[in-house]
């Protein structure tokens, strides 16, 4: 099927949702323009690192539509971007949060991996499952979707197809990383503690997943041991509020 009349658009951010501009041609975000307003977002679909397809968000309906190829067994969204391996992998609900993560946590010295699925939160284990060399070559992957009771459950199902203890569920106080970019006084103090610390990757509360034994309500600070955490501080910050 042709997309060419997509590749062709141009990339552009989404102020109303605070995503930039660089962010939005990283990760190979086309948008549909009405003067300043934006229609459409188009996301590209990859399999072995190649556009095969675009799903494309309809900013004035709300709601989703795909060109060419896409679904479980297509690689995740961005993941083209970034080659396995590594300590941290972030995995977000949506097309916006994997940028909106990403744009939170770059800097000048980290460059933190943050994609999302393309089927919607409740395929992401099973997007997992297709991809499951890349994924699980991350030391650690962070579970970041959505703050609701099917993106929790999806998390679950994440949590239990990934190696032992590899899975961490970030538990937002807001909706999902995108609003975490939209909230200013939010991100000002990731962005600082960030900062402070030399870190890369912010969680609010982590459950630690080793096996099927969960670690409720227990801080990382209170649960690791110093040397690990010392190690976990050089590319996770952990917000204990």
């Amino acid at each position: 099927m042709d997309f060419s009349f997509i590749d062709a658009l141009p990339s552009r951010g989404w102020r109303e949702r605070r995503v930039s501009l660089p962010v939005s041609e990283f990760y190979g975000i086309k948008s549909t323009m009405q003067g300043e307003k934006c229609l459409k977002r188009h996301y590209p679909s990859t399999i072995n690192s190649e556009v095969v397809g675009y799903k494309t968000r309809d900013c004035v309906n709300k709601n989703f539509t795909s060109i060419g190829i896409n679904g479980k067994h297509t690689e995740f969204f961005g993941q083209r971007l970034f080659p396995p391996g590594g300590k941290f992998l972030l995995i977000a609900g949506g097309e916006e949060d994997a940028p909106s993560a990403y744009q939170i946590l770059s800097n000048d010295k980290y460059r933190t991996p943050c994609v999302s699925p393309t089927v919607g939160e409740g395929g992401t284990a099973e997007q997992i499952k297709a991809n499951y060399k890349w994924v699980s070559s991350f030391e650690t992957v962070v579970l970041c979707l959505d703050n609701d009771e099917v993106g929790q459950k999806a998390a679950e199902e994440c949590a239990r197809v990934l190696k032992p203890g590899q899975a961490k569920i970030m538990k937002l106080r807001l909706k999902d990383a995108n609003e975490y970019l939209c909230n200013v006084r939010r991100r000002s103090l990731l962005k600082r503690s960030g900062e402070r610390n030399g870190t890369a990757l912010p969680v609010l509360l982590v459950q630690v997943i080793r096996g099927m034994h969960w670690f409720r309500g227990l801080s990382l600070r209170r649960f690791l041991s110093r040397r690990l955490l010392r190690n976990l501080r050089k590319c996770l910050m952990v917000g204990l509020h």
